[in-house]
């Protein structure tokens, strides 16, 4: 404000006398913009006044000043922005930010950031499972399912590679495909089931498998195909089912061949059919060998089996295709079962011989001896 009683030569100062011959400056934080003035002003909001100003100077960009009669402007801190005659700091909005003090202007996130706050001094790293494809972002987008991201900063995700698949979005990693399932494209959402007749034993297959021969899938989404039990047999690749043994055969557990085997050797001569064991075992025991529902039972009782040729050896699935079984004579002194058992005190070739100690009795077996 100026004084009628008191003057100023010059802007910039001012005198209180009439007889002063020089005004004095305007100290520091006050101005005087006009003449014949005999005080100063003091310098507004968003302005800065050196010692001796004749005028207000702005704040320049980068700087702020929130309170009067000041000689300099403060610096605008990082997260802020400060344009020329500034009176306070302005925060970066969301999606941009000022890392360093003294900024006229805020800068947009870049590609892979974001930032969802106002008045920050940087932007943050999209997280894995996210990512941001234009600069300016608040937050950053989840990768869509389908697609995955593990890095963090990243500007897009990477589809699910053949194998794996991603149901839900943002995440990091595409999960396998779990064993029985598979996925043979890229980008995909789910996995697909084995359809029957295949299966997958492994995490992140691209395809499943058909069955071996010897095996046999009936149902979708199957690890591991079944094996062929015994009495059944498969002799295609990628079956749903197993063939049951014809009556009369027999079959090891996965038996890939097209036939079952026969359920023992068919020896004209000494057939044994006709002992009536195929009213006991409904046709499973053509040749004195039962093998009912196709599996490998033993020889009849009444039986001896020698092992293709070889005596003493129990009776396999394997083996029983070649080995023949005769009556015994008397059919007591034969127990059959796997290893053609002999009655007690009966041994050798169909259980005809008496073991040490026994003797023949008037019936043909075999009794303690009496001597």
């Amino acid at each position: 404000s100026s004084s009628s009683s008191s003057f100023s030569s010059s802007a910039g100062s001012s005198s209180a006398s009439f007889n002063a011959s020089v005004c004095p400056l305007c100290d520091a934080g006050m101005y005087q913009d006009l003449t014949m003035q005999t005080a100063c002003k003091s310098c507004p909001l968003g302005r800065y006044c050196p010692s001796g100003s004749p005028r207000a100077v702005e704040c320049p960009a980068g700087e702020y000043q929130d309170a009067t009669s000041q000689s300099a402007c403060k610096t605008c801190p990082a997260g802020s922005y400060c344009p020329s005659g500034s009176t306070v700091p302005v925060p970066c909005r969301p999606g941009s930010y000022a890392g360093a003090p003294g900024a006229a202007e805020c800068t947009v996130c870049a590609l892979g950031k974001a930032q969802a706050l106002a008045g920050r001094s940087q932007c943050d790293d999209c997280a894995p499972g996210s990512f941001a494809p234009t600069t300016g972002r608040v937050v950053c987008a989840l990768c869509t399912p389908g697609t995955a991201q593990p890095a963090t900063g990243s500007v897009a995700c990477d589809p699910c590679p053949i194998g794996f698949a991603a149901a839900e979005a943002g995440l990091s990693t595409c999960p396998a495909c779990a064993p029985g399932t598979f996925q043979s494209a890229n980008g995909s959402r789910t996995c697909t089931q084995c359809p029957v007749g295949k299966a997958q034993a492994q995490a992140g297959g691209s395809d499943c498998e058909a069955c071996a021969p010897g095996k046999a899938m009936a149902l979708p989404g199957a690890s591991v195909c079944d094996t062929c039990p015994r009495g059944t047999r498969q002799h295609e690749q990628g079956a749903t089912v197993c063939v049951r043994c014809a009556e009369g055969q027999a079959s090891p557990e996965g038996h890939n061949q097209s036939a079952c085997d026969p359920c023992g050797k068919d020896d004209p001569t000494q057939r044994t059919a006709v002992t009536g064991e195929k009213t006991t075992y409904g046709g499973w025991a053509p040749f004195g060998i039962a093998c009912p529902d196709g599996k490998l039972l033993g020889v009849l009782a009444g039986h001896w089996a020698e092992n293709n040729g070889r005596q003493g050896e129990p009776l396999t699935d394997s083996n029983v295709k070649g080995t023949r079984a005769f009556a015994c004579v008397p059919a007591k002194a034969c127990l059959g079962g796997i290893d053609s058992k002999c009655a007690t005190g009966h041994e050798g070739l169909l259980c005809a011989d008496c073991a040490f100690g026994y003797q023949k009795g008037i019936d043909g077996l075999c009794i303690p001896s009496t001597v």
